[in-house]
């Protein structure tokens, strides 16, 4: 692959092995229920359709018991200090660390987000966030490009951390779904007294995920539809003290829980469903994604970066906004609502096709590779 920069007709080329992916502590794989897995995999498949195979350095699903943990970053630390990259792309800022203690240069770390910089969030214990936070900050200082999804990220970065605008990139997420436009059927009018079924997915923790504001919408809603049902799922665990209400609505048959679906059926899965409810403090996830894909109609919180993926494609309320997110389920019964918001999601993730990411992802290589080698002819 070559580049031709601008008027200096300098052309750079690099082959699959100039370009080191530290993975770790992530792997490479779609159905784990991580986003930065994900994001890995599809990296590595977008390059290798554009004829690239960078050289990948992980250590699979490492397990978070800190001897295991500390165990698979020596090997991976090891792995890195033995390649001869031109560049080092580290899908998290633990892997621009270690890249840097390594003394390796033309490091790039992709920032999926800000939360460990913004506030506790209850996924994670107080050492292990505290431990997140001092890893991000360190990676905003040694990194040489700090690759963002969205324009709010960017500007997190920028206006709260003095983060020098120039080293920050935008490039979006890629979507590896087999998109297909939704069928008509999908958006016909449903009468109230027709049986629905809402749905609530997240890995992690539920309280973050908006658990108890998806019970909250979900016993307004069946003021108005009685018929109504709640599924959730999530992953294995995470229920270790299950709400009383859930409980009270799994008894009753008004609601069940899933802890697992395996990837190659989440689309279908969640086809059949009325809508997906995201009242997340989380920001973007694939799962958002993946239910628009599916043509059902998304209502999730406008906080963190959702706006900036969703825009005007799906509804977006305030997190807690109750009576937004239940008026929303009650205009979804119209036909001609339903149809214009299961259209725009499907125009929206057009925009986040894979080659728009990995053209994205290319053109951050190759503006580092060329300016470091424009730096060692100066000398």
């Amino acid at each position: 692959m070559s580049f031709r920069l601008g008027e200096s007709e300098c052309i750079v080329s690099i082959k699959g092995d100039d370009i080191i992916i530290i993975g770790f502590p992530y792997t490479n794989r779609k159905d784990t229920g991580r986003g930065i897995d994900r994001y890995l995999a599809v990296l590595l498949e977008a390059c290798t359709d554009h004829g690239i195979r960078p050289v990948l350095i992980e250590q699979g699903l490492v397990r978070p018991r800190l001897f295991n943990f500390l165990k698979n970053m020596e090997l991976a630390f090891i792995k890195i200090l033995k390649t001869k990259g031109r560049l080092y792309h580290a899908i998290d800022p633990l892997g621009s660390i270690m890249a840097f203690l390594c003394m390796k240069k033309n490091i790039v770390t992709t920032i999926h987000d800000t939360i460990p910089l913004d506030g506790k969030v209850s996924m994670f214990s107080w050492p292990w966030f505290i431990s997140m936070k001092l890893v991000m900050r360190i990676s905003l200082i040694i990194s040489d490009v700090l690759v963002v999804p969205f324009a709010s990220t960017k500007e997190t970065l920028v206006n709260r951390f003095d983060v020098p605008e120039a080293r920050v990139r935008i490039v979006r997420y890629g979507i590896d779904l087999n998109i297909k436009e939704p069928k008509k059927d999908s958006w016909q009018s449903v009468s109230e007294d027709k049986a629905l079924r809402l749905l609530f997915m997240g890995g992690g923790s539920p309280i973050d995920r908006g658990l108890e504001m998806v019970l909250n919408i979900f016993d307004r809603f069946s003021e108005r539809v009685p018929n109504v049902s709640l599924t959730i799922v999530s992953k294995a665990g995470t229920f270790q003290k299950l709400n009383e209400r859930v409980i009270s609505y799994v008894k009753n048959g008004r609601a069940e829980i899933l802890e697992f679906i395996p990837e190659n059926e989440i689309q279908g899965f969640i086809s059949k469903f009325f809508a997906f409810l995201y009242p997340s403090s989380l920001g973007f996830s694939y799962l958002v994604m993946q239910a628009m894909s599916a043509g059902v109609p998304v209502i999730a919180s406008n906080t963190r970066d959702m706006r900036d993926y969703l825009e005007n494609a799906g509804i977006l309320c305030d997190q807690y906004d109750l009576e937004c997110y239940t008026k929303a389920l009650i205009e979804l019964l119209r036909g001609d609502v339903r149809e214009k918001v299961i259209r725009n999601q499907y125009s929206r993730l057009m925009e986040f096709s894979t080659d728009v990411f990995f053209d994205g992802i290319r053109n951050v290589y190759m503006d580092l590779i060329s300016n470091s080698t424009n730096a060692r002819r100066d000398v």
